[in-house]
Parts: structure tokens; sequence; C-alpha cells
């Protein structure tokens, strides 16, 4: 195997295998596959427990030999990354890579900015090829969304799901589907976060529950404004997207609760500025083993929240009955922080039943807090 290929095309490659790559381990999470193939594409491979990742080049490429190896991802890594792009006659314009005798050498030609020549040379040993999870191909894209969507979306919603809980449906994001709009939903039992957006994807009904990782993984993966393919079905769930590939397994056999009853479930509601919600400044007086205790009573037109230690007042609060709860201040903050609105719709009825907040202008943003015994 013998190939060149362009120092940023390289190193944005190795950079994007890190997602399911481990470093410093030979097990097959530390290990990827490099494929050099006769119609001029790169292939790249990682894997974890969770997911695997194909990175494809059929551009700044240039195969001389194909062929097939596997190496550890930490020292390729290391090596790659610690030279510098070419940039106005200096850098290293690309990395060689030769396969000979059982071991792969990495070969660059680095330029100073002072014009001095400087040349690196790696040499790795291989493992066994079957070593590194070939993932099924991609065939056919049942939905698209556009990566800014799932930026935000799960940005609104990451918070709430429990990814150590025993209970599979509070382990991932509930992605849901009707003929008006999508659904992101996480919830740990305690919270329920749902993000709203227009459906411009494909699909027009269906409900999908992806895996935490599988989630985090794609966040950190995709770029600004791009298209991202999916493929799903009870086995399998693939994210396709720009060189990337994103292989995992949805949860599946166990139904997502129907979240929407209790989003729908108060009778009162009041519209107040975000700034009345904002606890950052007390969350340090809460104590972990109360649940982080804060109360929110509204009384005689103040809204107050306080716990032993710390009081927040705001006077001229436009509901004329009385109103408390108790709420983990933790689980509030989070819920409030995530909402893009300067007013925020609080949505309640009693002490004993949930408190839910919205964006009051958009109405797509709801988050619910369950609220804690008083004391």
């Amino acid at each position: 195997m013998e190939f060149y290929i362009e120092t940023g095309a390289l190193q944005r490659a190795v950079k994007d295998l890190g997602v399911t790559a481990k470093l410093n381990t030979k097990d097959y999470t530390g290990l990827i596959s490099i494929e050099a193939k006769e119609d001029g594409e790169v292939r790249f491979i990682s894997n974890n427990t969770q997911n695997s990742l194909l990175y494809t080049l059929n551009e700044n490429v240039i195969v001389k030999t194909p062929g097939v190896f596997v190496v550890e991802y930490g020292k390729i890594k290391n090596f790659v990354m610690s030279f510098p792009i070419w940039s106005e006659g200096a850098g290293v314009k690309d990395f060689r890579f030769v396969v000979k005798d059982g071991k792969l050498t990495v070969l660059v030609s680095n330029i100073t900015p002072n014009k001095k020549v400087s040349t690196g040379r790696l040499k790795l040993l291989g493992f066994d090829q079957y070593a590194v999870r070939q993932p099924m191909p991609y065939e056919k894209t049942v939905f698209s969304l556009n990566s800014d969507v799932i930026l935000e979306a799960t940005n609104k919603v990451m918070y709430a799901i429990d990814a150590s809980d025993a209970r599979p449906f509070i382990q991932g994001m509930y992605l849901a589907f009707d003929a008006k709009s999508i659904y992101f939903v996480g919830t740990n039992g305690k919270l329920i976060s749902e993000y709203t957006f227009k459906n411009e994807s494909g699909l027009t009904e269906g409900g999908f529950l992806l895996k935490y990782d599988f989630v985090q993984s794609l966040r950190r993966l995709v770029g600004d404004n791009q298209r991202v393919d999916f493929e799903i079905d009870e086995r399998n769930v693939k994210a396709k997207f720009g060189n990337v590939v994103l292989f995992g397994k949805p949860i599946i056999g166990h139904q997502f609760p129907d979240y929407k009853t209790p989003l729908e479930n108060y009778k009162y509601k009041l519209v107040l500025d975000k700034d009345n919600l904002d606890v950052t400044s007390v969350l340090d007086s809460l104590n972990a083993e109360d649940n982080f205790r804060l109360t929110l009573e509204i009384k005689d037109g103040t809204l107050t929240l306080y716990n032993d230690f710390a009081n927040l007042c705001y006077e001229n609060i436009d509901y004329k009955d009385n109103f408390i709860v108790d709420v983990n201040g933790t689980f509030l903050r989070s819920t409030v922080d995530v909402i893009r609105d300067q007013k925020i719709v609080m949505k309640f009825t009693n002490e004993q039943t949930p408190v839910i907040f919205d964006s009051a202008n958009y109405e797509n943003q709801k988050g619910l807090i369950t609220p804690l015994r008083r004391r």
C-alpha cells in the first residue's frame, strides 16, 4: 500500500476519528483501519463499544498502490497533528504512507518559515485487519436534517437525559415525527425537555430512540449548516454528512413514555422575564443532600426564590393569587438556560404537580420539572 494525502485533509480525518477511537490502548477501540483503494479513495475506520466511524477521502489523495493496514490510533494522531499545514511557502504539504515488510511508514517533509527543510518518519507495526469492525454500508436515506437544527435541538434536551439510568428509555434522545413537526425529547424521570421544529425532513410519521453516545458523537462531528442524512431501522442507525458516516445502534424494545400529557396538564400560566428565573447566584448555597432544594414562591405580586441561606426577590409580578413549590435548583437553572427567549411562560397547578416552562414567544422549547415534596 502506498498513497499521498494532503496535510489539512489528513488532520481533519484524524481529529474526527478520535470521536470513536481511544488513545493509548491496543484493543480494537484504540485501532484504526486505513484502506487505499484502486479508484483513488482512502477510507479510515474507527470503533468504540457503541459506535463506528467511516471517514472517506477521494480528493486531496493520490493512491499509488491499494491495500489495507490497521494501526494504533494514538501513535498516528500524535505524529500527524504535530506538523503545521502548508501556508505561505512553509509547513507540510502532504504525508506519504508506505507499507513494506509488514510495517507502515509515514513520511513527511517540513519546510520551516526560514526555508530550512526537515524530514520526519514514523514506523508502525500492523494489527490483524479484522480487529477493526467494518460497518455495514449506507444504503438509503430515511430522513434528513440540517446540522444547525440538530445542534440547537440537542443542546436543549441533552441536559435532561441520564445515560447511566437503568431504564433504557431514559438513556437516549427520543426523535419523533408527524406531518407538521419534529420533536426532540429527553427525560431523566424527573425532568422532561422537548424542542419542536418544523418538519422538512422527508419523514411524516414515526419515532426513534437514539442512544446518548450516538447523539453526543454526532454533535462533535457535524459542522455548521450541513445536510445530515439518516438511515435507521430496528437494528442500526447511520448518519451521513460530508466525508463521514457515523454508525450506531438505536434503543429497541422499549417504548418512550407518553410525555405530552404532563406537558399539557396545568391550570395557570404566567409570563416572566428570563432574568426572574436566573438562579446562578444562589447555586453554591444549595444542599446536594436535600436534592438542591429551592423554593419558588409568588405572594402579593412578588416572586421569591429562596432556601435557608439565600433569597432572590422580584416585585411587580403579574399574578394576583399565591403559589409555592419546591424544586431542584440545578434542574431549574438547566431548564431555563436552554430556552432561547427573554420571556418565559411558567405553567403550573399546585405544589404537588409539575411546573412547566416554555418560550413565551415561540412555545417550542418546553421543560418540565417534577416538584420536591415540601418539608
